[in-house]
């Protein structure tokens, strides 16, 4: 399945410097995008306390 997804420019630069780091930190030369979404994805499904507070940050955004 493909999504798409709106950043506004500064998400857009923390995402690049959040992959960037990554790539820099497992050895792989170029990190795409995606493989960094899975793993947070599959990283917040398999911890409460990361879901916890990833529905606390939505809640704090929403007001």
């Amino acid at each position: 399945m493909r999504i798409t997804v709106d950043l506004e420019p500064a998400d857009y630069r923390a995402m690049r410097r959040l992959v960037d780091e990554l790539a820099d930190a497992t050895g792989v030369p170029t990190l795409p995008h995606s493989v960094m979404w899975r793993v947070l994805l599959h990283t917040a499904a398999d911890d409460p306390e990361l879901r916890a507070e990833v529905a606390e940050r939505i809640r704090a955004a929403r007001d």
